[in-house]
């Protein structure tokens, strides 16, 4: 009869980690970086879509030309008349002698008895003082008044939101530098109007528009909006990043 044998077998194996473990390591710094480059991506989409959010014209994705322009006039604007965003110095003297004048001649011949010879104003809902719709500047010489027209910050609310990105990064959004360009005394309003703060760990980022008043009317659609839209550039980034092939 048969008897059964039985056989042992013993194997031995060695794997070489060092590879891997030093892939791990690399791959875990990598992740970081990234998610630092992906907490800066979702904040310049954020700013980008604020800044069209914000006064002046509302909506537009940049500040159009005319916004930076001045129209000199001797007459009211006509209800309806629109102006195009340009900021418009009225003379007195010749407002009083037009007849198209007649619902601003006492303001304006008060203005002028106290010395005032033109009033620049400025046509907007965002510019609401005292209780009037329309904020005008009393101005004793056209020198003054078109100083005062051309202002030297226009654009602040928007600019205010990309001022702080160069303490942080490369520079700021490509939109907040033709701004500057158009008025460079905005950039020496980074200090005190960009307010732009990254966490240590890299994942969490401030940024705060130091210029626009709390309450502001346009402040919730647009915090909404441009949350929506830092989502979006978060996860597109983060999205390529995990596609990549990696051997570990």
């Amino acid at each position: 009869m048969p008897q059964a044998v039985s056989s042992r077998y013993a194997v031995q194996l060695r794997f070489e980690l060092k590879e891997f473990y030093r892939n791990i390591y690399d791959f875990q710094n990598q992740t970081f970086r990234e998610c630092r480059k992906c907490v800066l991506a979702g904040s310049a989409a954020y700013v980008s879509v604020a800044q069209r959010h914000t006064p002046p014209a509302l909506g537009r994705q940049d500040i159009p030309e005319t916004y930076y322009q001045t129209l000199e006039m001797d007459r009211v604007l006509e209800k309806g008349e629109r102006t195009g965003g340009m900021r418009v110095i009225y003379f007195l003297r010749e407002c009083v002698k037009n007849p198209a004048t007649h619902r601003l001649k006492h303001m304006f011949g008060k203005l002028l008895r106290q010395g005032f010879e033109y009033v620049v104003v400025i046509h907007s809902k965002s510019a609401k003082r005292k209780g009037r719709w329309t904020y005008y500047k009393e101005c004793r010489t056209i020198e003054e008044a078109r100083k005062y027209a051309a202002e030297d910050y226009r654009g602040l609310f928007r600019t205010a939101w990309g001022l702080g990105f160069p303490r942080i990064s490369g520079g700021m959004p490509p939109v907040f530098n033709r701004y500057v360009q158009r008025r460079p005394k905005l950039a020496g309003m980074i200090n005190r109007m960009g307010h732009v703060t990254l966490d240590p760990s890299g994942m969490e980022l401030n940024i705060e528009n130091v210029p626009i008043p709390d309450g502001s009317a346009f402040l919730p659609g647009l915090d909404l909006t441009s949350s929506i839209a830092a989502v979006r550039a978060m996860n597109k980034h983060m999205s390529a990043f995990f596609e990549k092939e990696r051997e570990l």
